[in-house]
């Protein structure tokens, strides 16, 4: 593909950048003929305050001299601010063209004639249904016609996708550059063996510490292998971790400060889950319900002019920010910017919320909105749970009353029966999350094949002493539950392991819940204790599950713990070393929910029939997981199943809740 190239939705000759269309190359401080790279000058003399060699980079304020172009100076590149001072050109400011915004109505910035629209900038006609006046935004999809180039549709520039269809050149797409991923091996999306270095395209190689077949998707640091054709290798030594954060982002939050790798990781991964396709799932939970959550918790406590403006801020991020570091102020100990550090803020910051894995945005984000109502910081709000108003609002209901005073007639069923129905109602109380209701209401579980997509409960009772055996004769018997939600699903999860304490098919539990709150109903210590007292207050079969419960609490065969890593925005598969140790000990561990899943596979667009099993090899003990489907992350279906749910013609299978899943890796 002579001629083309790419970096970062940035083609010479006609200079995309995020949208921006001109004979003006400008991308983070990078221009034409003048190669600037996040203050990273080539070519050419880089000062600030002195002489800098050009493989160094220059942070903060740059000036970059050259002859041919004048004086350029390079005012905070990293955001994609640089003036050119060229006498046929006049004066041209790209502010803030990553956001895709630019003021044609401002001469000072825009002169001689130049056409801005969403950071389109060229002499061409621009046209979204029509001509539109060059001083007015043109959002969303917008065309550009000129007879040189072709056609050629900018379709949602603010992000970086442009197509160049000209005959010579076949079509190239630069898709999701700017997070250094490209498909080769679609051909309607890049073609003619185009090179992508870390959203860099010429040649027919991708490179990164190593050369990669062109059918290999780069994210972060590729390997230099690709087994599978479309896929990259995960995990190998000095490689990154590809079902991680970018390299050197680890969890440090264990006493050793390390992550162990494990050999028997699955060696074949998939594409990572992203919010950035307008209509999907994932985007939906970014553009509607964050704000949404925002707007709620706003409106829940009687917040002074101070926290009110750091919500507004939050909320007007959601909508076009981007991601920002945690503020100072917000953590007076520091010990959690640290690990944010680790877990992979300096990778991500500056990027859009939709342009980072959406695990790690959705994430971020309830980190933000605790730090927006003063939940680390110093006053009145510290320590005051935002979501507490809703989760005791459902503990409360009256549908909680008829499901505890249903426990009275549990006790008369056959064992086995009475363990299964406990299993089923921790399973299904996931349908309890606030989170997913607030944008989900009124979904039914009608449909043309089965609720339970996946049923090893079968395999999860043989990994457990048969009732009657005590630890004399097969030693103790540890369950690591890892809860979700607190209210109504939480209390089925501490009725089961009630019931599991009771029967003697475990004779210690360990109840692992999040440090703090976290994704709206996301259990905690104090959502234990309400659920327990909610237990003991209703009395009859409940009340006897709550001080049972509370009894093995004091004595310690149930204990509870609140590890940070509950709250990083990385998979499991990336723990610290205390935290495996806790579940390499256990007789089994049991995940609960859909963020605990997303977090143990990996959250990623594996296919359906993705052997469950393949992708928790690096679990280092047995494992189940109790899930309703809520996210389009789902592995270990058989094609049979997976054939009828397409089938079936409900097109949200995978996030409505109407599903579920019991699956078991021994």
């Amino acid at each position: 593909m002579p001629g083309l190239i790419v970096r970062r939705g940035v083609a010479l000759g006609l200079t995309v950048r995020n949208g921006v269309a001109s004979r003006l190359t400008v991308r983070r401080g990078v221009a034409r003929g003048l190669t600037v790279r996040i203050g990273v000058a080539s070519g050419l003399t880089v000062r600030r305050g002195g002489r800098v060699s050009p493989d160094r980079p220059a942070r903060g304020r740059a000036w970059a001299v050259r002859p041919d172009w004048g004086r350029v100076p390079l005012d905070r590149p990293a955001r994609g601010c640089a003036w050119a001072d060229r006498p046929e050109w006049g004066r041209a400011r790209a502010d803030r063209l990553a956001r895709g915004r630019a003021r044609a109505d401002r001469p000072a910035r825009v002169v001689l004639g130049l056409t801005v629209r969403i950071g389109v900038a060229s002499g061409l006609t621009v046209r979204r249904g029509g001509r539109v006046s060059p001083d007015r935004p043109a959002r969303g999809r917008a065309w550009a016609v000129r007879p040189d180039w072709g056609r050629v549709p900018l379709d949602r520039p603010a992000r970086g996708c442009a197509w160049a269809d000209r005959p010579e050149w076949g079509r190239a797409r630069a898709d999701r550059l700017a997070r250094g991923r490209a498909r080769a091996d679609r051909p309607a999306r890049v073609v003619l063996g185009l090179t992508v270095r870390i959203g860099v395209a010429s040649g027919s190689t991708v490179r990164r510490g190593g050369r990669v077949p062109p059918d290999c998707p780069a994210r972060g640091r590729a390997r230099p292998d690709c087994p599978v054709p479309g896929v990259c290798s995960a995990r190998s030594p000095g490689t990154g971790d590809a079902l991680g954060p970018p390299p050197g982002t680890g969890d440090a939050c264990g006493p050793t400060g390390t992550v162990t790798r494990m050999a028997d990781t699955p060696s074949v991964t998939a594409p990572v889950i992203l919010g950035d396709e307008p209509g999907s799932f994932p985007h939906g939970v970014l553009a509607e319900r964050h704000p949404a959550l925002v707007r709620q918790v706003r409106d829940a406590f009687p917040f002074g002019p101070e926290r009110l403006r750091a919500l507004d801020a939050l909320l007007a991020s959601c909508a076009d920010g981007v991601v920002e570091p945690l503020p100072a102020d917000a953590d007076p100990t520091g010990r959690d910017r640290d690990r944010w550090a680790r877990w992979g803020m300096d990778a991500y910051a500056g990027r859009s919320w939709y342009d980072v894995p959406w695990l790690w945005a959705e994430s971020h984000f309830y980190r933000r909105l605790l730090d927006a109502v003063g939940y680390f910081g110093p006053g009145a709000w510290q320590g005051v749970d935002p979501f507490r108003p809703a989760k005791l609002a459902e503990l409360d209901a009256p549908e909680t009353d008829e499901e505890l005073a249903a426990l009275d007639g549990l006790d008369e069923l056959p064992t086995e029966e009475r363990t299964r129905a406990l299993l089923h109602g921790s399973l299904w109380g996931n349908r309890a999350d606030l989170g997913f209701r607030l944008s989900d209401r009124g979904a039914g579980t009608e449909g043309a094949v089965e609720a339970l997509v996946a049923d090893d409960s079968d395999a999860l009772w043989s990994l457990l002493p048969a009732p009657g055996t005590g630890p004399a004769e097969r030693g103790p018997a540890t369950l690591c539950l890892v809860a979700d939600n607190a209210g109504r699903e939480l209390v089925p999860d501490l009725l089961l392991v009630s019931h599991l304490l009771a029967e003697g098919r475990v004779d210690r539990a360990v109840l692992h819940v999040k440090p703090y709150p976290y994704y709206v109903s996301d259990a905690t210590p104090t959502d234990v204790l309400d659920a327990l007292r909610r237990l003991v207050a209703a009395g009859g079969a409940a009340a006897a599950h709550g001080e049972r419960l509370w009894t093995a609490l004091t004595d310690g065969r149930v204990t509870v713990r609140a590890h940070p890593f509950s709250c990083a925005p990385l998979p499991y598969a990336d723990m610290p070393d205390d935290l495996r140790a806790d579940f390499a000990a256990a007789t089994v561990t049991v995940l609960k929910g859909d963020l605990n899943y997303r977090r143990l596979v990996g959250d990623r667009w594996w296919p359906p029939t993705t052997s469950f099993a393949r992708v928790t090899a690096y679990f280092p003990g047995p494992v189940a997981a109790l899930r309703t489907l809520k996210s389009d992350v789902v592995t270990g279906l058989d094609a049979k199943t997976e054939a009828a749910l397409d089938a079936s013609g409900e097109r949200r299978w995978r996030t409505s809740g109407t599903h579920a899943l019991i699956q078991v890796r021994s």
